[in-house]
């Protein structure tokens, strides 16, 4: 008896001492396309997001034009749009592979990321990462991957960036080469 009670008094410290901070909100990886998700000393974080969509084949002054034009904007064109800008842009000179440091105004707060663009083959492939939220005038930190941090805010409004994205790129894809 003396050993069951002490195995249910461990027990129940235990589980005192577990925080919601280790628990992924429900659905986060499983509904959500391309989530990584990082364990840190005290939770998980949300440490990239990742979206494909069909390859559009654009020149450098259209990728410069899709990426600078919500800049000088302040706003995304879509409908729901978020507010986003980037800056430090880097186009690689074949175009493969190209980042740029962004932000986006959430309902949490304003985001701040990096993007790195590939333009393969027969993908346009969005990876967001060094995810960092500042909300009501706070320091920027990381985004918790926890239910109640509200990840899936933050990845709604990177995949409105995303389909911003690559509508302008669309609008402005080179002609396809004759055949």
């Amino acid at each position: 008896m003396k050993r069951i009670m002490l195995g249910a008094l461990s027990l129940g410290l235990l589980a005192g001492c577990s925080s919601p901070h280790y628990v992924v909100a429900p659905g986060l990886m499983t509904q959500q396309e391309g989530t990584v998700v990082v364990q840190r000393d005290n939770g998980n974080y949300l440490s990239g997001v990742s979206f494909r969509r069909l390859h559009t084949p654009i020149d450098e002054t259209a990728l410069r034009s899709c990426l600078v034009t919500p800049a000088q904007t302040g706003t995304a064109s879509a409908r729901n749009s978020v507010p986003f800008t980037f800056h430090d842009i880097v186009i690689s000179e074949d175009l493969d592979t190209n980042q740029a440091q962004g932000s986006v105004s959430t309902e949490l707060g304003v985001l701040t990321y990096r993007l790195e663009l590939q333009l393969i083959q027969d993908t346009n492939y969005y990876y967001f990462d060094q995810l960092q939220l500042a909300s009501n005038g706070q320091e920027q930190a990381a985004v918790g991957a926890w239910e109640d941090a509200d990840p899936k805010t933050v990845h709604d409004a990177l995949e409105q960036v995303t389909d911003t994205l690559q509508n302008c790129f669309a609008r402005l894809a080179a002609p396809a080469p004759a055949q």
